[in-house]
């Protein structure tokens, strides 16, 4: 989706129609999913008239969350359970009229995505054995229940499996891993097909290095990608060429502090990188296919980000937060501007009493 994509720049950005964010809390056994709602020209808001949002009790350690492409269904990890817990809501009202839970998997989940046309839910297991990797769980078309653990099938075996990213325009898949033979020299990126087969696969970051994620660009072509050095040789966000036959290509990289999540905004010239234990957000942009480190500033054990709405020049993002002052954790509404430049339009924070570090946050699509 671009910003010359008519439909759904007025979808997006339509101040009449309200969209369903998720926020989930998995340190200090704060076990929930708080719901929140977001209306372009307008912000966030609460729902039922709680300004904190309404919150719907999860298993353990629920960790990352994905709606399906339609928003009707959200996908969490419960890292703690090890189970892949379903949200369903009316498209309408907004309300969750559904919550169902897979069967423990027992491989460690730790990401998870729904494919494009909504009809496979892609889940990552982190299982330093031939277990783990990517797996792909079928959805019943009309109700959104799994069908069962017949259907979840290994597509793509990798040794400590990451980060996933779902590629646009029916691409395959992007994971992050360690290195397959278990080494400390680098990271590992696959780019596995919907079926498993392998379109490309390298090692990028010097040794030591460890992943932490990837995201691609909308029109398909780039992917970011960060990770950390354990042996002092910087902390980096990489940038990835994919060729027509998607095989990548590190063509250049940015020295950040312990950076986190990358996005893009939807035209694919820049976005932002979340540096969570430097408290700050920077961004960066494409000039000639080499990346270029943008502006920052400084935002409280910022972590992960969920794009909202865009237009000429500009995109914003929510961005997980706990302010320096009050101590309450909240979305920061982020714009990224033309440069990779980034501005603060301001946090809306929980309030007294919700001090527990964000996990992930997600908007309807």
């Amino acid at each position: 989706l671009g910003t010359g994509d008519t439909e759904p720049f007025s979808l997006y950005n339509d101040p009449a129609r309200v969209r369903q964010v998720l926020l989930t809390h998995d340190i200090n056994g704060d076990n929930r999913v708080r719901q929140l709602t977001w209306t372009h020209g307008v912000g966030l808001g609460g729902v039922g008239g709680d300004p904190a949002g309404l919150v719907h009790q999860v298993g353990a350690s629920p960790r990352r969350v994905a709606f399906s492409p339609n928003g009707k269904l959200a996908a969490i990890v419960e890292e703690g359970s090890e189970h892949i817990r379903i949200l369903q809501f009316d498209l309408e009202t907004g309300t969750v009229d559904g919550n169902f839970v897979e069967a423990a998997t027992g491989l460690y989940p730790v990401d998870v995505e729904f494919g494009g046309d909504g009809a496979d839910l892609y889940v990552v297991h982190s299982n330093p054995n031939p277990e783990g990797g990517v797996y792909r769980v079928s959805i019943r078309p009309g109700y959104g229940l799994f069908l069962g653990g017949a259907a979840l099938q290994q597509i793509h075996s990798q040794f400590q499996a990451g980060d996933l990213e779902i590629l646009p325009q029916g691409r395959g898949l992007a994971l992050l891993a360690a290195d397959p033979g278990g080494n400390a020299d680098g990271i590992h990126l696959a780019i596995p097909s919907r079926d498993g087969d392998v379109l490309g696969g390298m090692n990028i970051g010097p040794e030591g290095s460890a992943s932490r994620c990837v995201a691609a660009s909308p029109d398909g072509q780039w992917l970011v990608a960060t990770y950390f050095n354990f042996f002092g040789a910087g902390d980096r966000a990489a940038l990835v060429s994919l060729d027509d036959a998607g095989v990548p290509t590190v063509v250049g990289d940015i020295a950040l502090g312990d950076p986190e999540e990358p996005v893009w905004t939807a035209d694919s010239l820049m976005g932002l990188v979340t540096e969570v234990m430097d408290n700050k957000v920077t961004g960066f942009s494409l000039d000639g296919g080499a990346l270029l480190k943008g502006t920052s500033f400084k935002l409280g054990l910022a972590e992960r980000v969920a794009h909202t709405s865009w237009g000429p020049d500009r995109d914003s993002f929510l961005v997980t937060t706990v302010s320096s002052s009050s101590g309450q954790s909240g979305l920061a509404v982020v714009i990224v501007g033309a440069g990779g430049a980034v501005t603060n339009t301001g946090t809306y924070e929980l309030g007294d009493g919700n001090d527990k570090i964000p996990g992930d946050v997600a908007i309807q699509p």
